[in-house]
């Protein structure tokens, strides 16, 4: 969505949600802040700006609001991995991320779909703080299961796009 290069085949498991988000197989629930977080006009083409607002028009994607109940769990979620930072030296967990998780929690998604391995540092007042990787959570989300991975590409994805550039 952001125009994003990456190694090897990631972006064809975007490319295979945005297909089936678009032709109603997948419904896709996102947190209130993921709007205000993800477009940027400064860092963004108009082209992918364009996608993003399409696709968070559908009536399959559901931007959700920040409810009491996310708020505690997205605290918990900080206040927990604060404490796993000081004893592994992880990383810790933003507020957004946190919000993210927790919005996921609250609705029951099958997964959580990202690419967050935890290299861009956090900033903790005014200060870098080495973030965590949501990709690291996958399955236990401190005592809670929930899916976290890379949106997955089904191997014909890989054989149609590879036949098609030959």
């Amino acid at each position: 969505m952001k125009n994003e290069k990456r190694a090897g085949k990631d972006m064809h498991g975007v490319a295979e949600a945005v297909h089936k988000v678009e032709a109603g197989q997948m419904s896709v629930i996102t947190s209130r802040i993921t709007p205000e977080e993800e477009i940027d006009a400064a860092k963004h083409t108009t082209e992918a700006m364009d996608k993003l607002r399409g696709l968070l028009s559908r009536s399959n994607v559901e931007e959700k609001d920040v409810t009491p109940w996310i708020r505690k769990t997205a605290e918990e979620l900080v206040e927990h991995y604060a404490q796993q930072h000081a004893i592994d030296g992880a990383g810790i967990l933003t507020w957004n991320d946190a919000i993210h998780l927790a919005t996921a929690l609250s609705f029951g998604v099958d997964a959580l779909y990202t690419f967050d391995n935890g290299k861009k540092p956090a900033k903790v007042s005014g200060n870098s703080v080495k973030s965590r990787s949501l990709l690291s959570l996958d399955g236990d989300l401190a005592g809670r299961p929930l899916k976290v991975c890379k949106p997955p590409v089904h191997q014909l994805s890989y054989l149609v796009e590879d036949d098609e550039q030959e």
